[in-house]
């Protein structure tokens, strides 16, 4: 399985996330004590990008520019102090963490389709627009106005794909 490189003890849930990501705690050394449970948790006292920094096609495609965003961003407050849900920086925080991580540097999106729904034969994708080759089978909900679509569906979502890929990644 092409995830067992990073499941074999390359990352822990104790790790500090700047043995991976030095740059990170560059900028205020109580990034430094962020560990890879309190980013998973919500923790990291980084739930936001930038003032002035907006998401943009070219920067979504732009990783090590965004990482760089991340890496300059003020804490909102100190790591492990207290949750808040990263609506907006999650995904960006643990992708670029497993790239860091996996000898390959991979994305999120392209562990989870190469270690699980390729494994299992599921037509799974997730990241920035879809492959050609999948874009025939979506099938788009005109019928629901996205303001109207179920949050906690979502929720629950995104709350099984971090645990997966948790229990996958990290030993």
């Amino acid at each position: 399985m092409p995830l067992a490189g990073v499941g074999s003890g390359l990352l822990r849930y104790d790790d500090l996330v700047c043995k991976h990501w030095p740059e990170l705690s560059t900028t205020d050394a109580a990034k430094g004590q962020l560990t890879v449970a309190m980013l998973l948790r919500h923790e990291a006292g980084l739930p936001a990008l930038p003032p002035g920094v907006h998401l943009t096609t070219e920067l979504l495609h732009d990783l090590p520019q965004l990482a760089q965003f991340i890496s300059e961003q003020p804490l909102a407050s100190a790591p492990g102090s207290r949750r808040a849900y990263h609506a907006v920086t999650a995904r960006f925080l643990l992708n670029e963490l497993c790239r860091r991580v996996d000898p390959q540097r991979r994305t999120v999106g392209q562990l989870i389709h190469q270690g699980i729904a390729t494994p299992l034969n599921v037509p799974y994708f997730v990241g920035q627009g879809y492959p050609p080759r999948v874009t025939h089978e979506l099938v788009e909900p005109h019928h629901v106005e996205p303001h109207k679509q179920p949050p906690m569906l979502y929720a629950l979502l995104h709350v099984w794909l971090v645990r997966e890929l948790a229990r996958v990644v990290c030993v």
